[in-house]
């Protein structure tokens, strides 16, 4: 602008939309930042970071960048080459953020406009994802039976819900706090989903009542759905119809997904099935325990679940 006059001498628009493809590849529209003659993987606003680790344990690792925004091919000088953990890591944190934002008026995780970061390429052959305290991280999956696991809208949920969780209620991961915790990730990343497909935002996926279903096929865990929980069938992938119904020592969980082990002590994981299955009854009138219930609106579930995960007190 002109000092003297104050016309316009020269516009310069800062917000760069660029295009990428995702892990189950399809194309998805990303808000990044241009830096010099390169394009960050950060919304203009510096709401949403993404970072590579590079394949090591690194957090939060390097920023992801691309040389023309277009975020579909593998580059050999970057940490880790594949885009695809990255595309579906940033798109789904704004996913996950708008959720929150447009059902529950939340800014962000601690609702007072905390970034919201992300990290994939998290070590080598990492089949799980986590919420540090600060950050969402990602492995890559096995490259056998496993996808990366920022190729699950319902994963992203779940982990940035362990946020909201630690500034609301501060549930600890342990016992049956860990199970709340736990059931709270799953009712929100999966209701998620729910929101996406109203708003066509993930045409790659559809809403369900599986957890990682997208990342993850079936058989995996001995059972016949895809994922790692089923909240409406829990036996479908080999978990307890309830807490009561027996604990089978065939898996524990480290981080957010079982693996194989044989404790003999239940986990959060396998003890969430009984907040996450009244969920699922309570959307589609199911019968619990022999107690037949009348189907609540979506809407209705969604401010249930928020109520009762926001304001449990930890004690």
């Amino acid at each position: 602008m002109d000092a003297a006059t104050g016309a316009v001498l020269n516009r310069f628009n800062a917000i760069a939309e660029g295009e990428g493809t995702g892990v189950k590849g399809d194309t998805k529209t990303i808000d990044t930042t241009p830096t010099g003659d390169r394009f960050q993987l950060q919304s203009a606003d510096g709401r949403q970071k993404t970072y590579d680790a590079g394949n090591m344990k690194a957090s939060p690792g390097t920023m992801m960048t691309d040389d023309n925004d277009i975020w579909d091919t593998e580059v050999p000088l970057d940490p880790s080459p594949s885009r695809r953990p990255g595309v579906d890591a940033h798109y789904y944190a704004n996913v996950v953020d708008d959720f929150y934002a447009d059902t529950y008026s939340r800014n962000s995780i601690d609702d007072a406009g905390m970034p919201i970061i992300s990290t994939v390429h998290y070590d080598a052959g990492y089949c799980n994802a986590f919420w540090n305290g600060t950050q969402m991280t990602y492995g890559d999956g096995d490259g056998v039976n496993w996808l990366a696991l920022s190729g699950g809208l319902d994963v992203a949920g779940h982990e940035l819900t362990h946020g909201v969780t630690e500034f609301t209620s501060g549930l600890i991961y342990e016992n049956e706090s860990g199970a709340l915790n736990k059931s709270f990730s799953d009712m929100m990343g999966n209701t998620a989903e729910f929101y996406a497909d109203q708003r066509a935002l993930d045409p790659a996926a559809e809403p369900d009542w599986l957890i990682g279903e997208d990342v993850i096929p079936a058989g995996v865990y001995g059972g016949a759905e895809a994922g790692f929980r089923n909240m409406g069938d829990p036996k479908a992938v080999g978990d307890p119809t309830t807490t009561r119904s027996g604990l089978p020592a065939a898996r524990t969980t480290v981080g957010c997904t079982p693996t194989a082990a044989s404790p003999t002590t239940p986990t959060a994981s396998r003890s969430s099935v009984d907040a996450t299955r009244a969920v699922t009854s309570a959307a589609r009138a199911g019968t619990p325990m022999s107690l037949t219930a009348r189907p609540l609106s979506m809407r209705s579930v969604w401010r249930v679940q928020s109520r009762s995960s926001t304001r449990q007190s930890p004690a």
